[in-house]
């Protein structure tokens, strides 16, 4: 998250308001990619400017950005952070190292 949202306080007083600037998960044995899916459009509807959500089976990844749009990347492919995570790239395969 940006700075300048950084919560400063403790307890109750230290929760962020809103959603972070970037959110990752990753499918697994807990969730499904549908049920984390929804909740990518849950953090971009809180505030959310992107997020990520690794598929490490086929080893993909899904890009959501406000206001619903999806991008999804092969293995070989290269993701950048736009302007939310700027001068970072990587192949998508290199996320599952």
């Amino acid at each position: 998250m940006r700075a300048e949202r950084e919560p400063q306080g403790r307890g109750a007083d230290g929760w962020l308001e809103g959603a972070p600037d970037v959110a990752v998960e990753v499918i697994g044995d807990s969730q499904s990619a549908s049920e984390l899916a929804k909740k990518a459009l849950e953090y971009l509807a809180a505030g959310a400017r992107m997020v990520w959500v690794l598929d490490p089976e086929p080893a993909r990844l899904m890009v959501f950005t406000p206001p619903n749009h999806l991008r999804v990347l092969g293995r070989d492919e290269l993701v950048d952070g736009g302007d939310v995570l700027p001068g970072f790239s990587c192949k998508v395969a290199d996320l599952f190292e």
